[in-house]
């Protein structure tokens, strides 16, 4: 990120984020299918910041714009459009491996006309950009020199139109919830 200091110890800060989602559905312990979210967004941020000698404080709000958004893996369509019975219920299964296992592939526990393959852009009810999100954040600032700052911020982040595209059957909108940690240096 990058941050211009205005007066009255206002800023203003933009720069390029990375977000990764990754969800796996799993039925009675058995792996059904997962997928992956990647999106790159632009924010533009107006904040506040104060301090007195070594710790400060700041503030800071605005939006950013998904430019380019990519999908792996499958989701779960709604069973009504096949005319078939509702499937068996699915939940999420921990994240803790998340990593290890990405691979996005169909076990033999899921039939294929259940779920939509989000690397066909035929199927995939998801935008590729255009999404709009809203940032709040607030934090605290040691400023261990004059040149060099560490900062911890807590921030949400919320989608402010939907991912999905006009036509798809149905809306979602993505809260993010997390902890920033970094370090500012001046130039």
């Amino acid at each position: 990120l990058f941050q211009y200091e205005l007066k009255n110890h206002k800023f203003i800060e933009t720069g390029v984020n990375y977000t990764q989602i990754y969800e796996e559905m799993s039925f009675e312990g058995k792996k059904r299918f997962s997928n992956q979210y990647n999106f790159i967004e632009i924010p533009l941020l107006l904040g506040y910041e104060d301090r007195n000698s070594k710790w400060g404080w700041h503030v800071k709000g605005g939006l950013g714009l998904q430019v380019r958004n990519s999908y792996e893996g499958y989701i779960l369509k709604r069973v009504d459009q096949f005319g078939g019975t509702e499937p068996e219920p699915l939940h999420r299964k921990s994240a803790v491996r998340n990593f290890i296992e990405n691979d996005h592939r169909l076990t033999n526990n899921q039939a294929r006309n259940e779920v939509a393959n989000l690397e066909d852009e035929g199927e995939n009810p998801y935008k590729t950009a255009g999404v709009v999100n809203l940032h709040l954040a607030s934090g605290v600032t040691y400023y261990h020199s004059i040149k060099t700052s560490f900062l911890v911020t807590p921030t949400y982040k919320r989608s402010i139109n939907s991912i999905t595209k006009d036509n798809a059957l149905f809306t979602e909108k993505l809260t993010y919830v997390g902890v920033s940690f970094g370090t500012r240096v001046k130039f």
